[in-house]
């Protein structure tokens, strides 16, 4: 292999470990702020960034009133009218979702 095709051959590594470097620089602030609420972070693919707060998990529909909100014509008692109720992880129990 001549001096010419080692080095195009090194081309494509050192451009993706350069764009690497920026897409980490880019998102560091934002990345970090994640880190520290305790969200998940995942990169789906360069310069992407998906941010999620685990506490979705405990959200559920309620199961009185089946996320309408309603019972008849009057607001559902377990969730006060929004469809939504906390889980406990631990157990069964739902609490009223704000």
């Amino acid at each position: 292999m001549n001096k010419r095709s080692t080095r195009q051959a090194r081309v494509p590594g050192i451009i993706t470990r350069l764009l690497a470097a920026v897409d980490r620089r880019a998102f560091r602030s934002d990345d970090a702020r994640a880190a520290d609420r305790g969200w998940q972070v995942s990169r789906p693919r360069r310069f992407t960034r998906r941010y999620r707060d685990p506490r979705w998990d405990l959200v559920a529909q309620c199961p009185i009133c089946a996320g309408e909100g309603l019972i008849g014509a009057r607001t559902c008692p377990m969730c006060d009218g929004n469809g939504r109720v906390w889980t406990d992880p631990h157990g069964d129990e739902h609490e009223r979702a704000s």
